[in-house]
């Protein structure tokens, strides 16, 4: 589920904050985006490690 995330958090920064790269440079474009970084770093994440013991998942298999 975190794979769509992670394509849209792409697109967004490639559209949005390459303008602000090539008027007002590096850092600022790093400054304005830095929510879509933390998005994007946490979709990886997930979609690295998982949901744990904290997601929806695991409470299926809870034995009854």
């Amino acid at each position: 589920m975190s794979i769509p995330l992670i394509i849209i958090m792409f697109v967004a920064i490639a559209t949005t904050k390459s303008e602000v790269l090539a008027e007002k440079g590096f850092w600022e474009m790093m400054h304005g985006s830095r929510t879509d970084w933390a998005m994007l770093l946490g979709s990886i994440f997930l979609l690295i490690k998982g949901g744990g013991c904290w997601s929806i998942d695991s409470l299926t298999n809870i034995p009854k």
